[in-house]
């Protein structure tokens, strides 16, 4: 069969059927565009969660002290921590559980 009549048969059938060509044709819209949709929320949602990361730090160290109700730390101890190199800030912060009665 030669190439000029195959063109020829595929647009007598899609000319007759008009609505299957229609539908095929959204169906394939729809699914290339969804999938487009997707991989562009990922990706966007992949380079926010590297830049939220990445904005922390990589030298960010948390040091969490946990023991009895008597574990203390004084302001002498943090100023001498801070003096040490490699450490720029210092935040304390103070932490507890309440168990209901």
């Amino acid at each position: 069969m030669k190439f000029s009549q195959v063109l020829k048969m595929a647009f007598s059938s899609i000319l007759s059927n008009k609505m299957r060509f229609f539908l095929t044709m959204l169906g394939i819209i729809i699914g290339i565009s969804s999938v487009i949709i997707l991989i562009g929320i990922g990706s966007g949602t992949k380079q926010d969660v590297a830049t939220s990361i990445s904005s922390m730090g990589t030298n960010l160290i948390t040091i969490n002290i946990t023991g009895g109700r008597d574990v203390t730390v004084t302001t002498e101890e943090l100023t001498a921590l801070k003096s040490q190199p490699g450490i720029k800030e210092i935040a304390p912060a103070i932490t507890s559980t309440v168990t209901p009665n």
